[in-house]
């Protein structure tokens, strides 16, 4: 590590060490499953906030900033109940796709559009999946379940019941303010300008441009989440991921 620590140095460290996501593990059923399959998400959004970085597409670059940071709140999340928390994430996809189904047939969608909905057996085959999925984690007192909702609750729902200091920074700190960048409010053209030419045309610019501060928050957001995905799956990566975080957390 170089004495003083360097973003591009740190960016390029970090995907090194996530090489470990391709070998093999031990899987501990659907909660070891669930823990990689972030991991590799996580590793996905690093590398295309990097390559979007040093390509000079700043926008795009920051809407891979928040969901980067939902991995890592999401994967402690998870942590707390693996054994029903992973199943819960899992049947969410059939939960909302059941809501999604019944949305759509209540709207006035033209006749000729032609959709691939799920049967009405899948349908009913898919909320007795959520149903029995829900009651088992209720049966066994898993917090943050309602007779009805999601199976897995929102983001600042995960981060009040987590309740620690490393979830509420990430929370605060980064994924709320960026928000605006992925949801285009109006914050996220603050670095944006009219420049008026001689004839009177106006022109508008974006500042395409990243503080290293901001980089050194995607590489310590994804440092962060190595080292749960190391801790949970024994990859032996932790050290070297902890050391990097915290110089970047030192900028």
């Amino acid at each position: 590590m170089p004495p003083k620590m360097d973003v591009v140095w740190a960016e390029d460290e970090l995907q090194r060490l996530a090489r470990r996501l391709d070998e093999p593990f031990v899987s501990t059923g659907d909660p070891g499953d669930v823990c990689m399959a972030l991991g590799r998400r996580a590793r996905e959004l690093h590398y295309g906030y990097v390559q979007c970085v040093r390509g000079d597409l700043i926008v795009a670059s920051r809407a891979l900033l928040r969901p980067a940071v939902e991995v890592n709140i999401l994967l402690r999340f998870i942590r707390g109940r693996p054994e029903h928390r992973a199943k819960l994430w899992q049947h969410e996809t059939n939960r909302q796709m059941v809501e999604l189904v019944e949305d759509i047939k209540r709207r006035p969608i033209p006749e000729k559009q032609r959709l691939d909905l799920p049967s009405d057996d899948e349908l009913v085959e898919a909320r007795r999946r959520v149903a029995d999925v829900r009651k088992e984690a209720m049966d066994a007192g898993v917090p943050g379940l309602t007779n009805n909702g999601p199976l897995i609750p929102p983001l600042r729902g995960q981060v009040e019941m987590l309740d620690t200091s490393e979830a509420w920074q990430a929370y605060v700190m980064a994924y709320g303010p960026l928000s605006s960048e992925q949801h285009i409010g109006h914050f996220s053209f603050q670095q944006s300008f009219l420049h008026e030419l001689p004839d009177g045309t106006v022109v508008h610019h974006d500042r395409y441009e990243v503080r290293q501060l901001e980089r050194a928050l995607g590489s310590s957001v994804f440092a962060s989440t190595l080292i749960v995905v190391s801790n949970w799956l024994a990859l032996g990566i932790t050290a070297e991921a902890e050391r990097i975080r915290v110089g970047l957390v030192g900028i």
